[in-house]
């Protein structure tokens, strides 16, 4: 919904500080989940469990009353909902949106895969510890500060096509280099990088 809210409202020169935002929030729940998660194993996982879930149904009717339409209709085209099905099927058939939807999905898939699959690693390699593992909230913190403070004037400098390109082709040869560390105090330099380059 907000990217989608973004991209009807914001110009594009807009567009790339607001969907930094927007990877920022969800960086910033890397940090707090392990945070709270951790804080829940001692007692209090009913009540972070009930909050969480108080919250969610709150944010959700929030969004019910309060969001409106962002997308501008034409007043003299008359609205056909079957018309907005059947273009979902553009996907599949307009080749230049379907290079581009699978492109996205491919960056996605890696990146979640990554942020998921770097704790798996580092449990299997080193047998690291919770709170050791907690401690990999970091990444996500790097992965914030890369959000806010590097993306905007990266693609201001070099625009939005190149950075993207540019970025994936880079995280996916740094997150090879997470396999090469000898020692779990070397991962903050490997997954750090990755974690910085691919947000």
């Amino acid at each position: 919904i907000a990217q989608s809210a973004i991209s009807d409202v914001a110009t594009p020169e807009q567009r790339p500080r607001l969907f930094a935002w927007i990877y920022s929030f969800c960086s910033l729940g890397y940090i707090a989940g392990p945070v709270l998660a951790a804080n829940s194993l001692s007692g209090r996982l009913e009540r972070a469990v009930l909050a969480h879930r108080t919250f969610a149904d709150r944010y959700t009717d929030l969004i019910w009353i309060s969001f409106r339409e962002t997308h501008r209709l034409e007043k003299d085209k008359p609205f056909e909902a079957f018309a907005a099905l059947t273009n979902l099927g553009t996907v599949f058939t307009d080749r230049p949106i379907r290079q581009l939807y699978l492109v996205n999905f491919l960056i996605y898939l890696g990146l979640f895969v990554y942020f998921r699959m770097v704790l798996v690693y580092m449990v299997d390699k080193w047998h690291t510890t919770v709170d050791q593992t907690t401690d990999n909230s970091g990444l996500a913190l790097i992965s914030a500060v890369a959000s806010f403070g590097l993306m905007a004037p990266l693609t201001r400098r070099f625009g939005l096509n190149r950075v993207a390109v540019g970025s994936t082709t880079l995280a996916g040869l740094a997150m090879i280099s997470i396999t090469f560390p000898a020692q779990l105090g070397s991962i903050w330099i490997t997954a750090g990088l990755t974690t910085l380059i691919g947000t």
